[in-house]
């Protein structure tokens, strides 16, 4: 068997040029085959975990040759880098008969995942758009629980519920004069008033989605609508799902606090 020799090269030069985006793909290889990695650019360094293994670049400066020195070696790792800026991790593993010998790899591979996961998010983001359009043209116009003060009110119009997923419709009034900014709002799961004297355990929620996210003032006397969702969820015994509406340089600070009976009585959206 020709003997194989273990290369390891590295550039300093443009190392930092390196981009930070990584492939990662598992090889099989064979001590009776030979493995090809073939590359759509230049392979400025490489570098393997194990002695069991040999490596050899080819003519071509973009193809590497691997070949076990042992049969069943075990699993270990190869990196390597190519002049695009590519990062690849490769976990190797022993077979006597290799499925496939020759890998193609391409940088393109981790654009078209990440566009893949912007693609989906989009889809994900579109969905909750369609529902909340659906819920602002068609609104509840029960109020389950709400807060009103500082010549402000506060209001939960709907809860309702679609693929797992609740929507809580609220209403922001500005009964004044003066503009009101929204600092932030926050979402948590609390104790009950009723039980503060318990010690006080506090689980804090982020939205999925929120409509009108960019929707940040309640002009002077008038009136706005925010739909917020969640993955499902429960709330326990003596707690229940607050959200804090909070201002901007002012205290005009509102809260409403929902209880689970609420949660559990979510309206089906079909």
């Amino acid at each position: 068997m020709k003997k194989f020799i273990t290369l390891s090269l590295l550039s300093l030069i443009g190392f930092s040029s390196f981009s930070q985006k990584i492939i990662q793909r598992r090889i099989t290889v064979s001590d009776a085959k030979t493995t090809f990695l073939i590359f759509d650019d230049k392979v400025d360094y490489f570098d393997l975990g194990s002695s069991d293994v040999g490596l050899k670049r080819t003519e071509k400066d973009n193809i590497i040759k691997i070949k076990a020195f042992m049969a069943g070696f075990r699993e270990t790792n190869l990196t390597v880098m190519t002049s695009g800026g590519q990062y690849y991790s490769l976990l190797l593993n022993f077979s006597n008969n290799p499925d496939t010998l020759n890998y193609f790899f391409s940088s393109n591979e981790t654009t078209a995942k990440l566009k893949s996961a912007k693609e989906e998010k989009m889809v994900t983001k579109n969905s909750y758009q369609q529902v909340v359009e659906r819920l602002l043209r068609y609104p509840d116009r029960s109020i389950i629980c709400g807060n009103k003060q500082h010549k402000m009110t506060f209001l939960v119009r709907g809860i309702h519920i679609k693929n797992d997923k609740l929507f809580f419709h609220t209403e922001i009034t500005n009964h004044s004069t003066i503009n009101y900014d929204i600092d932030f709002l926050k979402f948590s799961i609390k104790n009950t008033k009723r039980y503060k004297k318990t010690v006080s355990q506090e689980t804090e929620m982020k939205p999925l989605f929120t409509s009108t996210d960019s929707e940040n003032c309640i002009k002077a006397e008038s009136v706005i609508q925010k739909i917020f969702v969640f993955d499902k969820f429960t709330v326990p015994q003596k707690k229940e799902f607050v959200i804090d509406l909070w201002e901007k340089d002012g205290d005009r600070n509102l809260a409403i606090a929902i209880d689970g009976k609420s949660i559990l009585d979510a309206k089906m959206i079909d």
